[in-house]
Order: structure tokens, then C-alpha cells, then sequence
């Protein structure tokens, strides 16, 4: 029998051992030139690979600038008229026993009694840290209670939130709770946008991100056009993650990060609230 060693030759194999024949000089440059063959197709194919993602993310970058521009464009009577259509629809779920079973839900959770005070507190500064225990409605409720506000304040029209998790399935599992306690399909007014997959659409106010992904968007666009709030969950997770979802994000990336929403807060006056939610200090 024969089969091949690693490199030194083939084997003969016999009932007492085996004996090395050595490679002759054109059969290992013949390897060779084969091992650099399947390298540099290994190479070319990652590279490519790589250009269909970026191609994705530009593509990504260049609608969401668009839907950006046209949310900003948008005529007085198209905003109002978008107002009115949320309020009506919001109204017309209110009235459902799914959604009473839902805020019942809701309202047994501790932070629902703050709900006023957390919606005043946002409008009045550029800056919110909450805290609170893991179960007590941070990351499902405050969300709501300002998309809520504005839709019962016919201002629904005007809120675009970003809601960053630090892994995509946590981003994903949000999103179907909060959409199923609105009584909606993910993808209306509340859905997700991940690494080569998003469920969004034009009437989407309430999207949960990954940080990774907040963090390429303000790389592409650093005054977050047409996004009214930001809510950054898990802070102290931010930069542990894997936000590249695959690989690590560089130091020097997530200081670009914070540099970025500390541009927004100073320069924007206030017009893009950001609001961190932190466990129990």
C-alpha cells in the first residue's frame, strides 16, 4: 500500500515498518506551485467575498442616506397626514383584547411608573442614563413609552429611534417582543437591522441595531440624518461584544464611537437625545 507523507515522500508500507522514498526535486516544486495555487485562490476568494459585503453595506449606506434626505424633505401636509395615520392605527390596536392582554403585561413592570417622568426627562435634555435591575422594562418599555408619546401627541411622523443591543440575536428577540406587545408584524413600525439582513420598512420608527452596526452608520453618516433618538442598551457591554459580528472592533473604533455621539449631544443641542440604559449602580 502507498499514501502520502507529509511532504517527505511516499510511503511504501510493510509488514515489519514503512520506508520514506523522498520527493525528487520537480515533484516537490510541482507541490509547491500547488499549495501557492490553493493559496492565492483562498486569497482571491475572501477578497471577493469581502468586496460583495461592502458592496451590501454601500448600497445600505446609500438608501439609508436617501430615506435620511427624504424624511428631512418631507412637506408639512405629509408629515401631519403620517401623524394622523399612526394615531389611528395605534387607537385602533388599543381597542383589541390582544393589546389589553399585552399592557396589562406592561404595566406590571417596574419601571411603567416612571413612564412620565422618563418621557419628560428625555424631551428636557440631550443626555439620559437610566438605571435599573435586569426584568425591570428597560430595553422592551422605554422605547414604547417615546414612540408612543409622540404618536398620541400627533408627532408620530416625527421619531425615528435606534435602539443598539450588543449581539444580533438580542437585537432580534427585542424586536419580536416589543412588535408582538404592539399586536404588529416585525417589519411595521417596530423592526431590526443586522449585519446583511434587515426587516424595515417605510413606516418603521423603532429599530434595534447591534453597536457594531450604530457604529458603522456614524462612520457613514456622522449626524445621524433622520434619527430622532438613540438608546444605547447594555452600555457596560459596549466594546466586549463582538461588533463586528465575527470579529473584534478596534480600541480605537469604539472611542470613534463615543467621540461621535459626544458631537451629536454638543452639536445638535439636543435635537438627537441619546439615552444609556446601565444595570444597577
Amino acid at each position: 500500500d502507498r499514501s502520502p507523507s507529509r511532504g517527505l515522500g511516499d510511503v511504501y508500507k510493510r509488514q515489519g515498518g514503512a520506508v520514506v522514498v523522498p520527493l525528487t526535486a520537480a515533484e516537490k516544486m510541482a507541490k509547491k506551485d500547488e499549495a501557492e495555487l490553493n493559496k492565492a485562490a483562498m486569497v482571491e476568494a475572501e477578497q471577493q467575498k469581502l468586496e460583495e459585503i461592502k458592496e451590501v453595506y454601500r448600497v445600505r449606506a446609500s438608501k439609508r442616506a436617501s430615506a435620511g434626505k427624504k424624511r428631512q424633505e418631507r412637506s408639512a401636509i405629509e408629515i401631519q397626514a403620517q401623524s394622523r395615520m399612526l394615531k389611528q392605527r395605534l387607537e385602533r390596536v388599543k381597542g383589541t383584547g390582544g393589546y389589553r392582554d399585552m399592557l396589562r403585561t406592561r404595566e406590571s413592570l417596574p419601571i411603567w411608573a416612571k413612564r412620565e417622568a422618563i418621557v419628560r426627562l428625555v424631551d428636557e435634555n440631550s443626555v439620559v442614563v437610566l438605571s435599573g435591575a435586569t426584568g425591570s422594562g428597560k430595553s422592551t418599555q422605554v422605547p414604547q413609552f417615546l414612540l408612543d408619546h409622540y404618536i398620541e401627541s400627533n408627532r408620530g411622523s416625527e421619531v425615528n429611534i435606534l435602539v443598539t443591543q450588543p449581539r444580533r440575536i438580542s437585537a432580534i428577540s427585542l424586536c419580536e417582543r416589543v412588535a408582538a406587545e404592539r399586536c404588529e408584524e416585525v417589519g411595521q413600525t417596530v423592526g431590526y437591522s443586522i449585519r446583511l439582513e434587515n426587516r424595515i420598512s417605510g413606516a418603521t420608527a423603532l429599530t434595534f441595531v447591534t453597536t457594531g452596526l450604530l457604529l458603522r452608520r456614524l462612520q457613514e453618516d456622522a449626524e445621524l440624518q433622520g434619527v430622532s433618538h438613540v438608546v444605547i442598551d447594555e452600555v457596560h457591554e459596549v466594546g466586549r461584544e463582538e461588533g463586528r459580528e465575527g470579529g473584534s472592533w478596534h480600541g480605537r473604533e469604539w472611542h470613534g464611537l463615543w467621540w461621535n455621539l459626544f458631537q451629536i449631544c454638543s452639536s445638535n443641542l439636543g435635537e438627537t437625545p441619546i439615552i444609556f440604559f446601565a444595570p444597577c449602580i
